[in-house]
């Protein structure tokens, strides 16, 4: 009986094909089980199902288990492949996806590009190129680069860029709202002889606004580089401020610490300056001031050390003597160089002995060999004081002592002070140590000037 029904059918098929074949319109439809076992060709089109109701469609493999069905109830088209192999081999053409694209698996680009003209959003998961290894354990929306990233155009973050690594970056990092903030530290290593980092205010900046904040970790600013105030306005171009915990008995603060290490350079025109202040345009209506100490509460206002020359400013110099050995020049001053030469005084820090207690220590120059200076035996000791009250072992302070350069009240047309402007070779202010059999005596001589060239 099947048999028959199975005839029947072949029939009706036959037929149908044959209506197909001068009206180009399949008729044939039927419940029954058709099997065929050659090649079957149609020249136009073929319906599986209706509109509405459809029918499941099987393409079978040589592989048990491995087919390709279209699902009506699913709605899809089910491809069960075998693993590793191409379950979906498309050689030329295009693929072309309207809705989304689901890849549970991995999709590799073999020296292929990806041509995006809409959005590519990550979504809690990780997109890995190039085989290298990343933590999406945060549910961060993480994608790792293995290799490198290069963007020709414009990178937009509106989250965190974390680069456990280098990060080159040629072009200009912008951030059009909120800030961009790095957790670790950052090396700037720019082209040669260009400017490697540079801090400009916004277009709508405003004025005494700060441009550029160094914080501690609590957020408290400790140095701020501001915008020049406006006209009529008051701020602070620099502003270091700092709360620091006790000292306790060796400890050292330093507000700025300036420490320059020199070379040998040559030529004599050199200048190394460690600051430099220069006011371009003057206010004739303004009270300018280069440094102020506006606060009593310093111990110490300006501290300088002996021997450091300064220009503009009094400087004390000091020379060890010790018996005869340090006779002739003790001070040079340069050929050009001015000085006010303000005082000068003598320490005795041993006593001098010479036979006969005949010693003498006298200070001049190569013009007058005692134009600052004499001492004798007496006053050659080191518990002799000038006058009562006056610190023992400290001499020319008196005028008997004094040469003529500094005492001004023996030979009035002088007002005090002598002024040294050597012109063609430098000059020295001498010390000569005399007396019989001189054996033992130290001292150090202070001289007090201003150089102002």
């Amino acid at each position: 009986m099947k048999e028959r029904f199975a005839l029947i059918a072949l029939v009706v098929a036959a037929v149908a094909s044959v209506v197909a074949a001068y009206t180009g319109v399949a008729v044939y439809n039927a419940s029954l089980d058709v099997q065929v076992m050659g090649v079957s060709h149609y020249t136009s089109d073929a319906e599986f199902g209706t509109d509405g109701s459809g029918v499941d469609l099987t393409f079978y493999s040589d592989t048990s288990g491995d087919y390709g069905m279209w699902d009506t109830s699913a709605e899809a088209l089910i491809i069960i492949g075998t693993d590793g192999q191409d379950a979906l081999d498309v050689n030329d053409g295009n693929v072309d996806i309207a809705d989304d694209i689901d890849v549970d698996g991995t999709a590799n680009l073999d020296d292929a590009d990806i041509d995006l003209s809409a959005e590519f959003e990550v979504d809690g998961h990780l997109t890995d190129f190039g085989g290298c290894t990343a933590n999406v354990a945060d549910g961060d929306n993480d994608v790792c680069v293995a290799a490198v990233l290069e963007v020709d155009g414009e990178l937009e973050l509106d989250g965190t860029l974390d680069a456990n690594s280098t990060a080159d970056i040629a072009g200009n990092i912008t951030s059009a709202s909120g800030a961009l903030t790095v957790t670790d530290n950052v090396l700037i290593d720019g082209q040669a002889d260009a400017i490697q980092l540079t801090v400009q205010g916004h277009t709508t900046q405003t004025t005494n606004a700060n441009l550029f904040v160094v914080e501690d970790s609590g957020g408290t600013d400790i140095l701020a580089v501001a915008v020049p105030p406006a006209a009529g306005a008051s701020g602070d171009l620099i502003d270091l401020t700092d709360t620091f915990g006790a000292m306790n008995g060796s400890d050292t603060v330093i507000g700025i610490d300036i420490n320059l290490t020199g070379a040998n350079h040559t030529g004599t025109g050199n200048a190394l300056h460690g600051i430099d202040i220069d006011l371009t345009t003057a206010d004739a209506d303004a009270s300018e001031i280069a440094i102020e100490l506006s606060d009593t509460d310093w111990d110490t206002g300006i501290k300088g050390a002996v021997n450091l020359e300064h220009i503009g400013f009094p400087t004390i110099a000091s020379a060890s003597v010790v018996t005869t050995a340090n006779d002739g020049g003790l001070f040079t001053i340069a050929d050009g160089e001015i000085w006010f030469v303000h005082a000068m005084w003598v320490n005795v820090t041993t006593n001098f002995d010479c036979t006969g207690n005949d010693c003498t220590l006298i200070l001049g120059d190569g013009l007058d060999t005692d134009g600052f200076c004499t001492l004798a035996d007496a006053e050659l000791q080191t518990s002799d004081t000038v006058a009562t009250g006056f610190a023992a072992g400290w001499q020319c302070m008196e005028a008997g002592t004094r040469g003529v350069y500094l005492d001004e009240a023996t030979t009035n047309a002088f007002t005090g002070g002598f002024v040294y402007a050597p012109s063609g070779a430098s000059e020295t202010i001498d010390v000569d140590v005399g007396g019989t059999d001189v054996a033992a005596g130290a001292a150090t001589i202070y001289v007090l000037y201003t150089r102002i060239q």
